[in-house]
């Protein structure tokens, strides 16, 4: 009993110990300006996201910056319910280039099912899914978008 005692400040201090959130990572847009980035990027949330007007809290185009407040799912493994997790991401913008910065990352319960946390286990999930929508995002950016005679 006293060997168990002993062990649970360890126990509780290895479950509490987090994995950094990413850092933050700065993309090249060859030939696109401050404003092209910065509208293809709006437009780009606004397809991707449930509501565009509400996952954008800020944006502000002098400045260069956009802040969103997502919410995204991923299916861990063989889990069969995909987990929610929602997250802050601080969007700047420069002529040719473009830095994301996730922060705030934190579980989103659904329905009966428990959220996916940043930590060791979770990170590499989320850590896929934040690149895949980064991916998504450069792609987009990179389209000369515009009108089509569709």
């Amino acid at each position: 009993m006293k060997k168990l005692i002993s062990f649970l400040p360890l126990l509780l201090i290895i479950s509490c110990a987090s994995v950094q959130t990413p850092e933050p990572r700065v993309f090249s847009t060859p030939n696109r300006t401050k404003k092209q980035i910065y509208n293809r990027t709006i437009q780009w949330v606004s397809e991707n996201f449930r509501s565009g007007k509400e996952v954008v809290q800020y944006k502000n185009l002098e400045e260069g910056r956009i802040i969103c407040q997502g919410v995204a799912t991923v299916r861990p493994g063989m889990d069969l319910y995909e987990r929610g997790f929602e997250f802050t991401w601080v969007i700047d913008i420069k002529p040719n280039r473009i830095r994301l910065k996730y922060k705030n990352i934190q579980p989103r319960h659904m329905g009966n099912v428990a959220g996916l946390e940043y930590n060791s286990l979770g990170a590499r999930y989320i850590d896929n899914k934040i690149d895949s929508m980064v991916n998504s995002l450069l792609q987009y950016i990179k389209n000369p978008g515009g009108k089509s005679d569709w």
